[in-house]
């Protein structure tokens, strides 16, 4: 499925729909295709045509059941999202039956942000039911790194194995030292992009007035001490992953240039007027809670709902203490002291 197919949203409507959330539903990057009749909805949908799909009710009458039912069952890979009015939720028995059928729901008058947020989950699990069925992960083999028999790691590579499976934007939350970058390797590793490069950078350890050009690149002359063309960190991973750790240290700035990446996978150079486009996959991570940072102001809400596409957490160690003695185990074998001794037990 193309990247505008995945893009487009199934809108069925029994009600008018408001101005306002179709032109926020435009502006968040979807392709809406509506319906507002029932029956004809449950014939045009075709198994697999669509990922993605937005029930907007206002009222509930008896016919509507069998109708939605017919729907949902079309195409069972569609993740669906409902808006309801308070007296949709009121209906008996209807509303319990649909409710089965949903990834999540919100009640009107609906808050767009939020639910432009609920879309970008709905359309990471459809993307990682799509690419990632069961019994088709393969071995984790390929990151003996991450080590741990505890519950909380096994869950964490669970996750990892199926985020592998897709190509969209990974946020990856957690502690210092938690072990971010060794989960955001593991995507990679395990991605149809092992072959290629995996760039690590640190947001917040660039100067404000070097990070544009590391990020994105410059040609020779855009700056005092430019003489030559420099290839940027996104442009060097092309072909495969760029992980941005501490991404909430990135200057607002700089955020709409990243945002405009995401969007159309084009970088500008600095000093130059040519686009060039690039194909990475973006892996970002923070140990602060972005949710926070934007509604401080300090974090763009666009970006935020954009690399907040599948998201992941890292337990820190006081949720796997199952894992300290393996962990133990492993730094003593390789970290033998300063003078070489030999070392038992």
């Amino acid at each position: 499925m193309s990247a505008a197919a995945s893009r487009t949203l199934l809108c069925v409507s029994v009600r008018p729909v408001p101005t306002a959330l179709r032109t926020a539903l435009e502006g968040g990057g979807w392709r809406l295709l509506w319906f507002s009749d029932l029956r004809v909805a449950a014939r045009a949908i075709a198994p697999g045509a669509y990922q993605i799909g937005l029930l907007i009710v206002d009222e509930i009458m008896p016919a509507h059941c069998n109708q939605l039912e017919a729907i949902f069952k079309a195409d069972r890979g569609c993740e669906w999202v409902g808006v309801f009015s308070p007296a949709a939720q009121q209906a008996p028995g209807c509303i319990e039956l649909i409710l089965g059928y949903l990834f999540d729901h919100h009640t009107m008058p609906v808050d767009t942000a939020h639910l432009m947020q609920t879309l970008g989950h709905a359309l990471g699990r459809a993307q990682l039911q799509h690419h990632a069925e069961p019994g088709s992960v393969t071995p984790f083999d390929a990151t003996p790194r991450i080590l741990g028999q505890s519950a909380a790691i096994k869950t964490l590579m669970l996750q990892l194995r199926k985020v592998a499976a897709t190509d969209a934007p990974v946020l990856i939350g957690g502690e210092s030292g938690s072990g971010k970058e060794l989960a955001a390797q593991a995507v990679h590793q395990q991605s149809s992009r092992r072959a290629g490069p995996f760039i690590a950078v640190n947001c917040g350890a660039i100067a404000g007035s070097l990070i544009q050009a590391e990020l994105f690149g410059a040609v020779r002359g855009a700056y005092t001490g430019a003489t030559r063309d420099r290839k940027g960190f996104i442009e060097s991973a092309d072909g495969g992953t760029i992980f941005l750790d501490e991404i909430a240290d990135l200057p607002l700035e700089m955020q709409i240039n990243l945002l405009r990446f995401l969007q159309e996978q084009t970088i500008t150079p600095v000093g130059s007027g040519t686009t060039l486009r690039v194909n990475a996959r973006v892996v970002a991570a923070t140990n602060v809670e972005l949710e926070r940072a934007v509604e401080e102001g300090r974090f763009r809400q666009d970006l935020y709902y954009r690399l907040n596409v599948l998201a992941l957490r890292v337990p820190p160690l006081r949720e796997r203490r199952e894992d300290i003695a393996i962990l133990a185990q492993h730094f003593f074998s390789i970290h033998p002291g300063e003078r070489q001794r030999r070392l038992r037990g």
